[in-house]
């Protein structure tokens, strides 16, 4: 007989559905949440899965002080891979845990004029010239950086997948030389992005 574990990765090998990243995320929640089981329960089947599981987990997470955010992520995790179990329990509605979800306005997450101009200005400083002209198209003509890894793909001689590579470890390595913020670049527009995790 398969472990909880080795239940869930067959289910992950053979689903297609939703991103690739997502299914990557919502494998890493359910199988802490297999663990989890496995331990507390002993159960043995996946598909068994119940709302006494689901309380008994979301009660721990709290209790070790694990965000509402995280825990939201990790049920959608969960159901996710329930889903295409052949399990015929019904969970609990998540709503039922009051989970807090975290509401950023556009002012939490893009950069300050103030950040993009010392970026700007620190690879200027650092003659990193494909940075430079990176950022200033993003900031000057609104570029997301898919357009932005299209239009210097070629200056680079390699796939647009490197291009926006180069940029994101560029800002994840400087980001503390011209913000106190831990900021990112990514998206289609507004390309200037604060994370806060």
């Amino acid at each position: 007989m398969l472990t909880l574990i080795q239940q869930v990765e067959k289910i992950y090998r053979n689903c297609n559905r939703g991103s690739v990243s997502t299914r990557k995320r919502y494998r890493i929640s359910t199988l802490k949440f297999c663990e989890f089981i496995e331990k507390r329960f002993g159960l043995e089947k996946f598909k068994n899965v119940n709302g006494k599981h689901i309380r008994a987990f979301v009660d721990s997470e709290r209790a070790n002080n694990v965000p509402d955010t995280t825990i939201l992520t990790d049920l959608n995790g969960i159901y996710f891979f329930y889903e295409f179990s052949g399990g015929e329990n019904v969970l609990p509605d998540k709503k039922e845990f009051k989970l807090k979800k975290e509401v950023k306005t556009i002012e939490d997450i893009l950069w300050t004029k103030e950040e993009v101009e010392n970026a700007i200005r620190l690879s200027e400083i650092q003659g990193n010239s494909f940075i430079e002209k990176a950022l200033k198209m993003s900031s000057y003509n609104n570029k997301g950086i898919e357009d932005i890894a299209v239009a210097l793909t070629d200056s680079m001689r390699c796939d647009t997948d490197k291009v926006k590579e180069r940029i994101r470890n560029w800002v994840h390595n400087n980001r503390n030389k011209f913000s106190e913020r831990k900021l990112k670049f990514g998206g289609s527009r507004g390309v200037f992005l604060y994370d806060k995790d």
